[in-house]
């Protein structure tokens, strides 16, 4: 597991069908990207400024934790789309 933070480009890009952590960011990052999207499986994660779509829930913990199995697309302007890919 790569445990790291992967900036994002501007472009449009599609995460592979996988598990995947869904937080709200209170660290406090000052780059406006309020929700962490984590993927379980490697251990990569992206910020990002908003949360849609048909989330797929698989599990929530105690906290603030909320897990999601499918895809995400992140738009260019840093909004994570959910996709379920049993609905897809």
């Amino acid at each position: 597991m790569t445990n790291q933070l992967i900036p994002l480009t501007g472009e449009e890009i599609e995460l592979p069908t996988s598990h995947y952590r869904l937080c709200y960011n209170r660290a406090g990052i000052p780059s406006g990207d309020i929700w962490r999207v984590r993927d379980e499986r490697n251990g990569d994660l992206r910020l990002v400024k908003k949360i849609e779509g048909e989330v797929n829930f698989s599990w929530m913990d105690k906290g603030s934790h909320v897990f999601h199995d499918g895809k995400v697309r992140i738009h260019e302007e840093g909004i994570a789309h959910l996709i379920d890919i049993e609905v897809a």
